[in-house]
């Protein structure tokens, strides 16, 4: 179920949003990339990842301990936020 979950669109769009990914996206010469689809964001989410691990030398343990340390960060500023 958790699986499932983190390869969602909806879970990589999210992420994507958090990272500000749509900053370093142009979109036909618009630097202002206000209207990017969720699908296009978190699929350069996923290619983003995929880039980490073929630079990593293809270490998924690498990888998977950079997603999580960036996940947890995610979630501690998440719940500062929430109060």
């Amino acid at each position: 179920m958790m699986k499932s979950y983190f390869i969602s669109e909806d879970f990589l769009y999210e992420f994507a949003k958090k990272l500000s990914l749509n900053l370093y996206l142009l979109m036909g010469g618009n630097k202002e990339n206000n209207n990017i689809s969720p699908s296009l964001l978190s699929d350069t989410f996923e290619a983003l990842w995929a880039a980490i691990y073929l630079d990593g030398g293809r270490s998924v343990d690498q990888t998977k301990s950079l997603f999580y340390k960036l996940y947890i960060a995610t979630r501690r500023d998440a719940r500062k936020m929430e109060g």
